[in-house]
């Protein structure tokens, strides 16, 4: 990503969490485009369906029912690169689970080499 944040992608199965991250974020630019999904399948299906308009950043749910964050990012890694250009995934929990702390923080470090 570089420069200005142009759109965002929520994804979360908590509809309030959504309301309440999109209010934040139009607080801080109204002019920031927020897609809120409630489902990691209804996520993937968006990114598939509107590739002109990627989400510059993606704040994505770890612990989902259906698709979880994991499951999530396993399909998204299999997108074209078309799709994933310039796009950062922020995975966000609040889960107190070591192994998804652990699995969190490698995902990190392989992100970035």
């Amino acid at each position: 990503m570089k420069g200005k944040l142009i759109s965002i992608l929520l994804v979360d199965n908590d509809s309030d969490n959504n309301f309440f991250h999109e209010r934040a974020i139009k607080k801080y630019d109204p002019y920031i485009t927020v897609v809120s999904k409630t489902s990691g399948l209804a996520a993937l299906e968006f990114l598939k369906s509107v590739p002109h308009i990627l989400p510059d950043l993606i704040f994505l749910d770890i612990n989902m029912p259906g698709m979880n964050g994991w499951e999530f990012m396993d399909e998204y890694n299999l997108l074209g690169k078309e799709f994933q250009n310039g796009t950062i995934v922020l995975m966000l929990t609040n889960s107190e689970n070591p192994d998804d702390q652990k699995k969190q923080s490698l995902l990190i470090i392989s992100q970035s080499i």
